[in-house]
């Protein structure tokens, strides 16, 4: 990556909220437990250092800025859209989809969470036909509990 293309998407995020470099750093700093200061934004913007992968993530969610925003030379704002959604997506299945209800044996709480928590660690580095991919497959997956429903009522 650039860092002085990578600094001005940082800049142009920033500037769409209207947002200070030091009310980005507060707004960082109090919701993610960060340690960002004013002068590390205007580093990172005028490309004197480039952001650290950590930090890039501040942005990504804070913003809902796809990753490839920051990858990529030419972004269209239809990506912007196509990831919010994919992520809502996401949110919404974890949220709806209660693993008690499918009650398989072998599938401990523990193991429930360390899946879980690897999607969600992994999501950021898909490109925007991966994060569809892992979308589509999340909402045939959160079909099992009405599949295995019917199932059982057929044997009844």
């Amino acid at each position: 990556m650039d860092k002085e293309i990578v600094g001005q998407k940082l800049k142009y995020l920033r500037r769409k909220e209207k947002f200070s470099m030091e009310r980005l750093a507060n707004t960082f700093n109090d919701l993610y437990n960060s340690n960002i200061s004013k002068s590390m934004i205007s580093n990172w913007e005028t490309g004197k250092y480039l952001i650290s992968g950590k930090n890039l993530e501040l942005y990504i969610n804070y913003f809902q800025a796809p990753l490839t925003y920051f990858t990529k030379d030419y972004v269209k704002p239809k990506d912007f859209k196509i990831h919010k959604t994919i992520m809502k997506t996401a949110e919404d299945i974890v949220d709806k989809v209660n693993f008690d209800k499918f009650n398989i044996d072998w599938l401990s709480e523990e193991h429930l969470s360390f899946v879980i928590n690897e999607l969600n660690s992994n999501l950021d580095k898909l490109n925007i036909d991966g994060l569809v991919k892992v979308s589509e497959y999340s909402k045939d997956i959160a079909k099992i509990d009405e599949y295995l429903l019917n199932e059982y009522k057929k044997d009844k």
